[in-house]
Protein backbone atom coordinates (compact mmCIF):
# COMPACT_ATOMS: atom_id res chain seq x y z
CA UNK A 1 0.00 0.00 0.00
CA UNK A 2 1.45 3.65 -1.12
CA UNK A 3 1.72 5.67 2.33
CA UNK A 4 0.55 8.81 1.84
CA UNK A 5 2.97 11.07 3.72
CA UNK A 6 6.43 10.59 4.66
CA UNK A 7 5.69 10.42 8.35
CA UNK A 8 6.95 8.22 11.70
CA UNK A 9 3.29 6.26 12.66
CA UNK A 10 3.39 8.30 15.70
CA UNK A 11 3.11 11.52 13.48
CA UNK A 12 0.29 10.38 12.16
CA UNK A 13 -3.17 12.54 12.18
CA UNK A 14 -6.25 9.71 13.40
CA UNK A 15 -7.71 10.30 10.35
CA UNK A 16 -4.79 9.71 8.62
CA UNK A 17 -4.74 6.26 10.07
CA UNK A 18 -8.25 5.60 9.97
CA UNK A 19 -8.09 6.42 6.29
CA UNK A 20 -5.03 4.10 5.84
CA UNK A 21 -6.89 1.38 7.78
CA UNK A 22 -9.88 1.59 5.37
CA UNK A 23 -7.71 1.70 2.31
CA UNK A 24 -5.64 -1.51 2.95
CA UNK A 25 -9.05 -3.48 3.73
CA UNK A 26 -11.17 -1.96 0.66
CA UNK A 27 -8.41 -1.46 -1.87
CA UNK A 28 -11.55 -2.07 -4.28
CA UNK A 29 -12.91 2.04 -3.41
CA UNK A 30 -9.47 3.37 -5.03
CA UNK A 31 -10.27 1.52 -8.19
CA UNK A 32 -13.59 2.86 -8.32
CA UNK A 33 -12.30 6.30 -7.39
CA UNK A 34 -9.30 6.35 -9.95
CA UNK A 35 -11.62 4.75 -12.57
CA UNK A 36 -14.33 7.87 -12.00
CA UNK A 37 -12.00 10.43 -11.93
CA UNK A 38 -10.19 9.17 -14.95
CA UNK A 39 -13.61 9.42 -16.92
CA UNK A 40 -14.04 13.20 -15.83
CA UNK A 41 -10.84 14.01 -17.00
CA UNK A 42 -11.71 13.56 -20.52
CA UNK A 43 -14.33 16.11 -20.07
CA UNK A 44 -12.94 18.66 -17.27
CA UNK A 45 -10.10 20.30 -16.24
CA UNK A 46 -10.98 20.53 -12.51
CA UNK A 47 -13.70 18.67 -10.43
CA UNK A 48 -15.22 18.08 -7.13
CA UNK A 49 -13.76 14.98 -5.29
CA UNK A 50 -17.61 15.16 -3.25
CA UNK A 51 -18.92 14.19 -6.93
CA UNK A 52 -16.56 11.11 -7.28
CA UNK A 53 -17.50 10.35 -3.91
CA UNK A 54 -21.09 10.40 -4.27
CA UNK A 55 -20.58 8.61 -7.78
CA UNK A 56 -18.59 5.60 -5.71
CA UNK A 57 -21.59 5.41 -3.36
CA UNK A 58 -24.16 4.92 -5.98
CA UNK A 59 -22.02 2.87 -8.24
CA UNK A 60 -22.11 0.44 -4.54
CA UNK A 61 -25.47 0.58 -3.57
CA UNK A 62 -27.69 0.78 -7.12
CA UNK A 63 -25.67 -0.12 -9.84
CA UNK A 64 -24.15 -3.49 -8.36
CA UNK A 65 -27.55 -3.55 -6.92
CA UNK A 66 -25.91 -5.19 -3.75
CA UNK A 67 -24.44 -4.13 -0.59
CA UNK A 68 -21.10 -4.29 0.22
CA UNK A 69 -20.26 -5.58 3.40
CA UNK A 70 -17.93 -3.79 5.71
CA UNK A 71 -15.21 -6.62 6.44
CA UNK A 72 -14.78 -5.46 10.18
CA UNK A 73 -18.49 -6.38 10.27
CA UNK A 74 -19.68 -8.59 7.76
CA UNK A 75 -23.51 -8.30 9.05
CA UNK A 76 -23.33 -4.38 8.21
CA UNK A 77 -22.81 -2.40 5.05
CA UNK A 78 -19.69 -0.58 4.10
CA UNK A 79 -20.34 2.48 4.64
CA UNK A 80 -17.90 5.87 2.83
CA UNK A 81 -16.38 8.00 5.50
CA UNK A 82 -16.43 11.45 3.83
CA UNK A 83 -13.07 12.23 5.93
CA UNK A 84 -11.15 10.04 3.24
CA UNK A 85 -12.35 12.26 0.60
CA UNK A 86 -9.03 14.26 1.26
CA UNK A 87 -6.86 11.48 1.64
CA UNK A 88 -7.87 9.74 -1.33
CA UNK A 89 -7.15 12.85 -3.46
CA UNK A 90 -3.80 13.07 -2.30
CA UNK A 91 -2.95 9.35 -2.72
CA UNK A 92 -4.46 9.70 -6.31
CA UNK A 93 -1.94 13.09 -6.98
CA UNK A 94 1.11 11.15 -5.67
CA UNK A 95 0.66 7.91 -7.97
CA UNK A 96 -0.86 10.79 -10.76
CA UNK A 97 1.27 13.80 -10.35
CA UNK A 98 0.24 15.11 -13.92
CA UNK A 99 -3.50 15.28 -12.20
CA UNK A 100 -2.56 17.31 -9.80
CA UNK A 101 -4.72 20.34 -8.82
CA UNK A 102 -7.61 18.13 -10.73
CA UNK A 103 -9.32 18.82 -7.23
CA UNK A 104 -9.05 21.78 -5.54
CA UNK A 105 -7.36 21.07 -1.95
CA UNK A 106 -7.27 22.84 1.29
CA UNK A 107 -4.35 22.25 3.66
CA UNK A 108 -5.06 19.20 6.16
CA UNK A 109 -5.66 20.66 9.45
CA UNK A 110 -6.30 17.02 11.28
CA UNK A 111 -2.39 17.10 11.21
CA UNK A 112 -0.89 16.75 14.85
Amino acid sequence: MAVVYDLFEEQKSELEKAFEKFHAKNPHIYQLFKQFTFQVTRTRDHYAVAAIWERIRWHLDVETNEAMRNPDDESRPLKLNNNHKAYYVRLFEADYPEYKGFFRTRKLTSKE
